[in-house]
């Protein structure tokens, strides 16, 4: 058990060491990738409502003119690393949560390599530092991919779900996980459950005498209770996800992407589709890119003798990798496997880079395997040098060589940015981004999240929020001003606001991202009556509350400048639209005070069945008692 703390400690500090880059100068921000900026600004959205207005986040008035963040995907209201985004801000938050992961893959890998696979310590030494020093995960930040990065918690997974065969309890842990990844991961949560899947149906079966198969029920049993409760947990945020699915406008990532021939050669053509040669760059040579999962040649080497010796042991981490590494190949495998998931759902279709969702499995199953070889000092002690310096040579590699991958990371103060205290909204200026496949990418693209992040610090909203894809919705809210695209930079995937980057050269300076706009002339402000003899006033404004005084002579029509919902509810009046704006019918005259209030019944009837899962779940734990474990039957 000492020995057990002892490594894992070790593991931690040079995870740790590994890793520090992502909380090195933890003040400033992270500029490597505009996708940092694009996970600043969805963490921000709900801190915001949370830090200045005190009210759930359900949905937010600085996107689009009005958006139901609660059910955006990157959504993080209910991700358990909110609380570090609270109190230290975006920022740095998700840069502290990055860097938690981590850690917490590392362990979670050691654990499931020594209690659950029962490897000895050196095996699960190895396993573990494989694992959490491929360069995939250190690419994936550095990219500010951030989802992706949840992926380390699949050792976790598997754990919960191992010691849910024998104590029940651990049910509730699977769910919990399982409902982390749906709610919080986007499209990523797709490949976990798929692996998940295929990992429970390869543990239900097994080969007896003469390769016999046996089939066990009960696994698949679990694996379904696991699913079912799974969802239902994550109902509070799954209604309102499908609910924005349906009101969506268009595709969900590329206009392309219901074609899946289209599909098939824009990721072969933009190397999103691993091939041999693909594959053996990934793993040998330390590129960089979406396929980067760099282990050098001695555990690719160990994990082949580990299937010769341990075959059947290692087959069923052998037929996965087999899978996954087919899946990523796409249309360049003998049998596409990819186009068989992509026709189960158009959300699939919303996958286009295999490497991005898939690579990762290939090295966490090479770790597996290779760890498994070290069994083989148990019962050959002459060995147990060569071992060490084996796995001593082959992890320093790993370390040495991937660690450059964070040189690519860059840093900036957060600028001084000017505070307006009344709410109004932008809209920046229409840039079409050149791209490689004409025909592909024949859209309006702007393709920088940082202005708008920015302005959301200004405390000012942004419409016609004009990027390719992720669920955008029908924008009908009026600007008060238009700002210009600055200049653009590498293939147009870099865009600043027209006078940002020059005055963020001055520390000194406060920016105001807003005074280098012009006036819409069409603006008529945040609240305003079709009558313009009449007058009103906007008392107060929040994401999910609005009050207005309104001084009426005859009947009007109260417009709110953002996007109309049915989900608004008002105490006087009719609830109606006007051009897609928030609008009130009003047949009193006089002056008086009309409140709205923000009441999605999606979010309210998927957070009943959540609350009534969790209790059900938490209840049938607690019956779960030591004394009165049920274990899976094994045959």
């Amino acid at each position: 058990m000492r020995k057990n703390i002892s490594v894992v400690i070790f593991l931690l500090i040079f995870t740790a060491a590994f890793y520090y880059p992502i909380i090195k100068n933890i003040k400033t921000t992270i500029i490597s990738e505009d996708d940092w900026f694009g996970n600043y600004f969805y963490a921000g959205l709900s801190r915001a409502t949370i830090v200045n207005h005190a009210q759930l986040p359900l949905r937010t008035p600085y996107l689009s003119g009005g958006y139901p963040s609660i059910a955006h995907p990157f959504d993080y209201s209910f991700n358990p690393f909110l609380l570090f985004i609270l109190p230290f801000g975006e920022a740095a938050g998700l840069r502290i949560q990055v860097f938690l992961i981590f850690l917490l893959g590392a362990w979670g890998m050691f654990y499931l390599a020594r209690n659950i696979l029962k490897f000895n310590l050196l095996g699960a030494f190895f396993a573990a530092a494989v694992f959490v020093f491929c360069n995939w995960g250190a690419y994936e930040v550095t990219d500010g991919n951030i989802q992706k990065i949840y992926y380390y918690l699949l050792p976790w997974l598997l754990v919960f779900f191992e010691r849910a065969k024998e104590d029940r309890r651990f049910i509730l842990f699977s769910c919990l996980l399982v409902s982390f990844f749906l709610m919080n991961s986007g499209l990523s949560s797709i490949p976990v459950l798929l692996f998940l899947f295929i990992y429970a149906c390869l543990g239900s079966i097994s080969l007896g005498r003469r390769f016999k198969i046996k089939l066990n029920t009960s696994v698949l049993a679990l694996l379904l209770t696991i699913t079912v409760l799974s969802f239902l947990l994550s109902a509070v945020k799954l209604f309102p996800m499908y609910k924005l699915y349906l009101l969506r406008e268009g595709y969900i990532h590329l206009p392309y992407e219901n074609n899946y021939t289209q599909v098939s050669i824009a990721s072969d053509a933009f190397h999103a589709s691993l091939n041999m040669e693909r594959l053996w760059r990934g793993l040998f040579t330390g590129y960089l890119g979406y396929s980067s999962m760099y282990l050098g040649y001695l555990p690719v080497i160990i994990a082949f003798f580990s299937i010769l010796i341990y075959f059947r042991k290692n087959l069923r981490y052998l037929i996965l990798l087999s899978a996954f590494t087919l899946i990523t190949f796409g249309r360049n495998s003998p049998f596409d496997i990819f186009k068989i998931i992509w026709n189960i759902h158009p959300v699939v279709h919303g996958i286009w880079r295999l490497d991005k969702y898939f690579c990762f499995f290939i090295p966490f199953l090479i770790a597996i395997i290779a760890g498994r070889f070290f069994l083989i000092v148990d019962k050959r002690r002459k060995l147990y040098l060569f071992a060490v310096l084996l796995a001593i040579i082959s992890v320093a590699n790993i370390y040495i060589k991937n660690k450059s991958v964070f040189q690519n990371m860059a840093y900036e103060n957060k600028p001084d940015l000017k505070q307006y205290s009344n709410f109004f909204q932008v809209k920046i200026e229409d840039a079409i981004v050149k791209r490689e496949m004409p025909g592909f990418f024949d859209i309006k693209d702007l393709r920088d999240y940082q202005p708008f992040w920015l302005l959301l610090n200004q405390k000012v909203g942004v419409v016609d929020f004009n990027w390719a894809g992720n669920f955008r919705i029908k924008e009908n809210a009026i600007p008060r001003y238009i700002l210009p695209v600055g200049k653009q930079t590498g293939r147009g995937k870099t865009v600043f606001v027209e006078g940002y980057e020059s005055l963020s050269r001055e520390p000194s300076s406060v920016i105001d991202l807003v005074s280098a706009g012009k006036v819409n002339p069409d603006y008529k402000g945040e609240v305003f009556l079709l009558n313009s003899a009449h007058s009103v006033n906007l008392d107060y404004f929040s994401p999910n509350a609005i009050k207005v005084t309104v001084d009426l002579k005859r009947p009007d029509t109260l417009v709110i400048n953002q996007n109309y919902h049915e989900s608004w509810r008002v105490d006087r009046g009719v609830l109606t639209e006007y051009k897609g704006l928030l609008a009130v019918e009003l047949k009193e005259a006089g002056r008086y005070k009309i409140e709205l209030k923000y009441i999605p019944k999606d979010f309210y009837i998927g957070l009943m069945i959540s609350l009534f899962t969790a209790i059900m779940i938490v209840i049938y734990c607690i019956k779960a008692s030591p004394g009165n474990k049920k274990p899976l039957k094994t045959g």
